[in-house]
């Protein structure tokens, strides 16, 4: 496939990418040279033990996020899912208005007349 891409976009990417690149490095030196020598050197066995242990290390590290997809499965599989919405009830809003002007309260008078509790509100 032709890369479509013009030569002064491409030029600029790669000067881009260097200058990334180039501070990626100083940011990783400044952090070599803060760090306390205990603190390195655990580091690089760490890194040493990494390396020589390399399967045990990776099916380690993808059982654990096999266990971390069956759990969020699970959670997300037990909340309950709701249903559609019941329009039993569903008054307008004008319908609320004029229940309101005459000082009653329309959540009490929702369902028709059967929801009526007492005319003393």
């Amino acid at each position: 496939m032709q890369d479509k891409t013009p030569e002064p976009v491409r030029a600029k990417a790669v000067a881009a990418t260097e200058q990334v690149r180039h501070q990626a490095v100083h940011i990783a030196e400044l952090a070599r040279d803060k760090a306390p020598a205990p603190g390195r050197e655990k580091a690089g066995h760490g890194m040493q033990a990494a390396r020589a242990n390399r399967t045990p290390l990776l099916s380690a590290a993808g059982a654990l996020i096999a266990l971390l997809f069956i759990r969020r499965a699970r959670r997300h599989r037990s909340r309950a899912m709701p249903g559609p919405a019941k329009l039993q009830g569903v008054q307008s809003i004008l319908w609320a208005a004029e229940l309101m002007e005459q000082g009653l309260n329309p959540a009490r008078r929702i369902k028709g007349g059967d929801a009526l509790l007492g005319e003393g509100e």
